[in-house]
């Protein structure tokens, strides 16, 4: 589904950083925000969930006191973005230098 916008960003990268291109792209998937919240904080049971809830309505800060705007999960090669996302610039440098090899290489 967005395999062309991956291949745009690693030509992209691949052109600028004359770097040798990788179009083994990951897979995308367009979830619920508070889904992308619990995978970066890894509350994975019920319990997790309802702290890492309680520490964000808290306010408290600390590891939960930053909004994720996406995550990559290396097990599965998934980037996984909000229902919401659009494009916005915002996402860009996490999810793609997270999983391209060839930013990985350079050290962008």
């Amino acid at each position: 589904m967005y395999a062309a916008l991956l291949t745009a960003i690693v030509t992209w990268i691949s052109a600028n950083f004359a770097l040798p291109p990788d179009y083994d792209h990951p897979q995308l998937k367009l979830v619920p925000a508070v889904e992308i919240t619990f995978l970066r904080y890894q509350a994975f049971t019920p319990a997790q969930r309802r702290d890492v809830l309680k520490s964000l309505a808290d306010n408290t800060g600390g590891s939960h006191g930053r909004e994720a705007v996406a995550v990559y999960d290396d097990r599965t090669r998934t980037i996984f973005l909000p229902e919401t996302w659009t494009g916005d610039r915002r996402t860009y440098p996490f999810w793609c230098m997270k999983w391209c090899t060839i930013c990985r290489t350079a050290r962008i």
